[in-house]
């Protein structure tokens, strides 16, 4: 396709006296093709101005005039009674044509009442090499947000999509396509920018799935996609948790349920070693009970929400001594396990230690250092797992500790004191400084999951006295 390279800048009318008074028809006009024309000047090569004329009262002459360029043509109409006129005129850029100006070209066209219309246009030797860019407001060139949460007002909800194309030389065509409800619009564009406006009818609470095309006159394009959410509901945080009741999210020191993973809106995540067969674990909303929402399956094995574990029935963990990323995502209402299979543990022969802080501990303080770390004992089966049985103050309010190798590397620092159930590894961190609360000095067995990156610490009564 040819290089054509044109700015839209004006249409002025302009009246002169010639029958003024006779004159009841439209203005004259002219469109021009950007399609065949070819305004971007070459030194000594042809250039061409193609489009169509027309005037209700029949046309008296359409003038090109490039003044640079010390161009002044008038074609002037052989018959009285035409209305319509092909325009197809050619002529050479000049051999000094400057690369770093543009030529404004001027087309007035006259119809036999003596109304004239002129249109102006540039010519410029610098292609368009970029693509279009698509704003939410092309004034202030505010990005087009990707996600929309829209709530659902009734059997139908409109989604007022609203938006600007830009280009610098001329748009072609902006096409928006939402397969998911058959929205399919093609607007031909010959401009430098475009402000599109339309509704949407969404009927179903869902993802919906908004294409928008912006296409120069050069064959640039940019593409963006709209993700659209009618009638869900996205959460900031999501936990997982491997037990079954409110008494028993609620029996460690911190850490069960974990935190998820948020990947995505609407999609989060969690990598959980499962150490016995036939595990029964579900998502919640609320780390401390389930009666606000938990996900987990129906009886027929799809996802389902409720709040309580009788009726929002477990996913099973099949399989023994075996990493699983458990997935839950709203838009698509699945949760699926994939089974995974870490690499080798590079400290896997590595002594770590749980390092006690100043706060929260029954035993003496000992000097922070690594060599005073309370030895962890490691799984045969998986060396990423490790726990060790500790004795926590009920006097204090604060627990203090990190884990840690020799020399301080490697070592596992908390992502912060406020949530210590995720684990940095290898990077300066946050000791955890976790609050709590119990009523008698206990033992607690404290696990570290270095390829989970995780931490979690139960009573030693519930942990199958290991």
């Amino acid at each position: 396709m040819k290089n054509v390279v044109i700015l839209f800048l004006s249409v002025f009318l302009l009246y002169s006296c010639k029958n003024e008074e006779t004159f009841t028809g439209d203005a004259p006009n002219f469109v021009l093709n950007v399609e065949t024309s070819q305004l971007e000047p070459v030194p000594g090569t042809y250039m061409y101005i193609r489009g169509v004329a027309q005037a209700s009262n029949s046309l008296e002459s359409v003038r090109i005039k490039i003044e640079d360029w010390e161009l002044d043509k008038t074609i002037t109409m052989k018959s009285d009674d035409i209305k319509t006129y092909d325009v197809d005129y050619k002529f050479m850029a000049p051999d000094d044509v400057d690369s770093e100006k543009n030529a404004e070209i001027n087309v007035m066209v006259t119809d036999k009442a003596g109304l004239q219309t002129q249109y102006q246009f540039f010519a410029s030797a610098t292609g368009d090499s970029s693509a279009p860019e698509i704003f939410a407001n092309k004034n202030i060139r505010l990005q087009l947000p990707e996600f929309y949460e829209v709530v659902s007002t009734g059997a139908t909800t409109d989604f007022n999509l609203e938006f600007d194309a830009v280009d610098e030389k001329m748009l072609k065509e902006i096409s928006v396509v939402c397969e998911d409800i058959n929205y399919s619009k093609q607007i031909s564009v010959h401009a430098m920018d475009y402000h599109f406006v339309d509704k949407l009818s969404l009927t179903e609470s869902k993802q919906y799935i908004i294409g928008i095309t912006a296409t120069d006159n050069d064959g640039n394009k940019v593409k963006k996609e709209l993700s659209v959410m009618l009638g869900l509901k996205d959460y900031d945080v999501m936990y997982f948790a491997d037990v079954n009741t409110d008494e028993e999210l609620n029996s460690d020191l911190y850490g069960i349920p974990m935190e998820a993973v948020k990947e995505g809106n609407y999609i989060f995540s969690a990598t959980y070693y499962n150490r016995n067969a036939n595990t029964e674990v579900r998502f919640l909303t609320d780390e401390t009970t389930f009666t606000q929402t938990t996900f987990g399956l129906d009886e027929k094995g799809k996802l389902t929400s409720g709040s309580n574990t009788t009726d929002v029935k477990p996913v099973v963990l099949p399989k023994a001594n075996q990493y699983y990323k458990v997935t839950l995502n709203l838009i698509d209402m699945t949760v699926t396990a994939k089974e995974v299979t870490p690499p080798a543990d590079k400290y896997a022969s590595t002594v770590i230690g749980l390092l006690r802080g100043a706060t929260g501990w029954t035993a003496d303080k000992v000097t922070w250092a690594p060599a005073n770390k309370d030895v962890m004992t490691k799984y045969d089966e998986n060396t990423y797992l490790m726990y060790i049985d500790l004795e926590v103050s009920a006097a204090s309010n604060n627990l203090a500790f990190t884990f840690t190798a020799n020399a301080w590397n490697p070592y596992f620092y908390f992502r912060s004191a406020q949530e210590p159930d995720i684990i940095v590894p290898m990077k300066e961190g946050a000791h955890a400084n976790y609050p709590y609360s119990i009523t008698q000095n206990t033992t607690y067995r404290f696990y570290l999951d270095t390829y989970a990156s995780r931490s979690w610490a139960v009573p030693v009564s519930a942990s199958n006295g290991e």
